[in-house]
C-alpha cells in the first residue's frame, strides 16, 4: 500500500513522512527508508526485466528516476483527478515507474464485490474470499435487511424480530464452532 501511495502524484512520500512519525515514533525514519528501499528494489526488478546488461549497470539512473519523481511538485487533490491518465501522459518522463504504476494501481482493492459479499441469493463466502467471521457476515446481513425494511416501510415487522434475531446470533455463536465456510441462503434472511 505504501508503494501505491507513493505512485499517487497527489501524495507521493509526503503522506508517509507525515503519518509514520505518528505511527512509529522514533522508528519512523527507518520505516520511511524501508519504503524507499522497497521502491528502489521494485525499480531494479522492473529495469532488469526490460533492459539488457549494460542498462542494468546504471543503478544511478534507477535512483534518479524515483528521486526526480519524488522531487516534482504534488498534483492538486481533486475528485476529477485520474491517476491512470496522469501516468499515461507522464510515462515518458518516468518509464520504469509507469510500468510499476500500471501493474500496482490496476490491482482491485478487494476481490469480493460488496454486493456479492452481502447478497442473499445463495452465494458462498469462504475465508479465502472474505476476512469477515461468519457471525459478522450474519449480523451485517440482518442489519442490511432491517435497513431495507425501514426504507420500504416495514419497520414494525423489524422491531418485532430485532431482539430475537440478535439473541439467536449470540446463541449460535456460543453453540457453534467456527466452520470456515458460510453458505448464505435466502431462507436465512429476516426480510
Amino acid at each position: 500500500m505504501a508503494v501505491a501511495t507513493i505512485l499517487d502524484p497527489r501524495y507521493k512520500i509526503e503522506l508517509w513522512e507525515y503519518y509514520f512519525p505518528l505511527i512509529y515514533g522514533d522508528e519512523a525514519e527507518n520505516e520511511i527508508q524501508r519504503v524507499r528501499d522497497t521502491c528502489y528494489e521494485m525499480i531494479c526488478n522492473y529495469t532488469s526485466g526490460r533492459m539488457g546488461g549494460e542498462e542494468k549497470k546504471k543503478g544511478g539512473n534507477i535512483k534518479l528516476e524515483l528521486e526526480h519523481y519524488l522531487e516534482d511538485d504534488l498534483m492538486p487533490r481533486t475528485l476529477e483527478f485520474d491517476i491512470l491518465a496522469w501516468w499515461k501522459s507522464n510515462g515518458p518522463k518516468y518509464p520504469t515507474l509507469q510500468c510499476i504504476a500500471r501493474d500496482i494501481l490496476d490491482i482491485p482493492v478487494s476481490t469480493v464485490a460488496s454486493e456479492s459479499a452481502f447478497s442473499t441469493s445463495g452465494r458462498l463466502l469462504s475465508p479465502h474470499r472474505s476476512k469477515l467471521h461468519a457471525k459478522t457476515v450474519e449480523a451485517l446481513m440482518c442489519a442490511q435487511n432491517w435497513l431495507w425494511a425501514e426504507i420500504k416501510g416495514l419497520s414494525s415487522i423489524v422491531d418485532g424480530i430485532e431482539a430475537n434475531a440478535f439473541q439467536n446470533i449470540l446463541d449460535d455463536s456460543d453453540d457453534e464452532e467456527e466452520s470456515g465456510v458460510t453458505t448464505l441462503r435466502e431462507s436465512e434472511t429476516y426480510s
